[in-house]
């Protein structure tokens, strides 16, 4: 519940309340950011260690995979900024709306 929660709050944040499509990388840009998920997976394993560490009770069980999660969610999402950035810096496109 904790996990799929986050991923439903930032992906409204984002669309701007489901109204808009989130953009949609180029494979090759998907291909680098994919080259650094270990960064966001240790993030996110961190946060849940830290937490779990820190919070003796029933509801880190909740606490736990939200905040991996979310953690998660946002260094990938950095990853693939920093993706896009080192392609569009050797001649690749930014990402493009997937309506377009």
């Amino acid at each position: 519940m904790g996990a799929g929660s986050s991923f439903v709050i930032l992906t409204a944040l984002l669309s701007r309340g489901f109204r808009r499509p989130l953009p949609q990388h180029k494979t090759d840009v998907v291909a680098l950011a994919a080259g650094m998920n270990l960064v966001s997976i240790l993030a996110g394993l961190a946060v849940a260690m830290a937490i779990a560490a820190l919070i003796d009770a029933t509801v880190v069980w909740a606490l736990c995979p939200l905040f991996a999660a979310m953690v998660y969610l946002i260094v990938e999402s950095l990853e693939e900024l920093l993706a896009e950035r080192l392609q569009s810096s050797h001649g690749a496109g930014q990402a493009e709306a997937v309506d377009e």
